[in-house]
């Protein structure tokens, strides 16, 4: 393995073990749940729908779990001094979204 990718390793690991430690299942959940209300349109109940998240469920498109990922990549990468290229932040992304079940609909 080259060395740029045993520092990736080692930034992506220690990114994890920081998200794990300081985010539980229902903070992030929580976080969520606030990102949804972002994205409601205003007309949700004319619409017939019995609240917000059962709007969104319909019409949302995961923006609300995307920008809770963008979030957590931006914290863990400040937490450890590190700038993840797209790809990895991808990578890393599928990771948050394979660990936290209220990720799963983001993009």
């Amino acid at each position: 393995m080259k060395l740029k990718e045993l520092l990736l390793e080692s930034t992506m690991d220690e990114m994890k073990k920081y998200i794990s430690s300081k985010y539980k299942p229902i903070a992030i959940a929580g976080m969520v749940d606030e990102a949804i209300l972002n994205y409601i349109d205003s007309d949700w109940e004319e619409e017939g729908y019995e609240d917000e998240y059962e709007w969104y469920s319909e019409y949302g498109r995961g923006e609300a779990e995307q920008d809770v990922i963008d979030f957590l990549i931006d914290d863990a990468e400040k937490k450890t001094k590190s700038d993840l290229n797209m790809d990895d932040k991808i990578k890393f992304g599928k990771w948050l979204a394979s660990k936290f079940n209220s990720l799963m609909k983001a993009k």
